[in-house]
């Protein structure tokens, strides 16, 4: 059954990243990479003995031009969340979250809910997951609906070194959000809505507190509206907009005893 799974998430991670740059196969690609941004957080973990927690968690981000879903220039992302040990390597988890926009009447809501196999591959943890999301828009400038719904597969790679009688774990983790929105023009045929490709590094200060550092690229997918000749024909033009994102975080963690191989890091953010 485990195996199934890891071939089935592989596989559709595999699809998706190829459908990405799908239909029509002669219209051009273009991308546009904003200015760096920086990010700063903290996270709150509280683990009970069976193995679940209680989490919090903010960032903050210093580039107003860093888009989230378009229109969603975050300012402060807040995520209050728990994760349920549910038999062995899996988790079933859920959180609420709002997204502070630098412009305010962009903001927005979400409850998520995911399910996570926290496996090995040797002495590597492979963490594989799937998420369902319910996007709230408190102003939608492109679609005829505030409310939205979208899934997303994720797989993660982690692994840790003891560096003076402490943990230094390097954590590569790869997500993808899949198009729910095909209805609408600006993303016609892109078959995935966008993706997260991350590099953290986490250093164990003390057996509760664990400072991390990391590299992120997000692209999104979507066609601009209005590309059109001056016949009026459609121009098929698709657009990929890359966000190179650096931060760091902290995260404070409140009786790791009760959690076996604590991860920093989970679940994705």
């Amino acid at each position: 059954m485990i195996k199934g799974f890891i071939l089935t998430l592989t596989s559709a991670l595999l699809f998706c990243g190829l459908k990405a740059q799908d239909k029509p196969a002669d219209a051009p690609i273009h991308k546009e990479y904003t200015n760096l941004t920086a990010l700063s957080g903290v996270k709150a973990e509280y683990y009970f003995k069976e193995k679940s927690c209680v989490f919090f968690s903010s960032d903050y981000n210093t580039n107003e031009n860093y888009r989230y879903r378009v229109t969603n220039s975050t300012r402060i992302y807040n995520r209050l969340g728990l994760e349920m040990n549910a038999g062995g390597r899996w988790y079933l988890g859920g959180s609420v979250s709002h997204r502070l926009a630098y412009d305010a009447k962009h903001s927005m809501a979400t409850i998520k809910a995911n399910a996570t196999h926290r496996g090995k591959i040797g002495s590597i943890q492979f963490i594989k997951e799937l998420s369902v999301e319910y996007i709230h828009h408190f102003n939608s400038t492109f679609f005829d609906t505030n409310k939205d719904v979208q899934v997303g597969i994720g797989a993660a790679l982690y692994k840790d070194f003891e560096v003076a009688e402490r943990p230094l774990g390097f954590l590569l983790s790869y997500k993808v959000i899949l198009n729910s929105k095909l209805q609408y023009d600006i993303y016609k045929d892109r078959n995935i809505d966008f993706t997260k490709l991350r590099f953290d590094v986490f250093y164990g200060i003390t057996k509760n507190i664990y400072f991390g550092i990391f590299a992120m690229r997000e692209t999104e997918y979507f066609y601009p509206p209005g590309t059109s000749d001056a016949f009026g024909n459609n121009i098929y033009f698709r657009q990929n907009n890359v966000y190179p994102i650096v931060g760091a975080n902290l995260n404070i963690v409140l009786h790791p005893e009760n959690m076996e191989n604590y991860t920093p890091g989970l679940p994705f953010r």
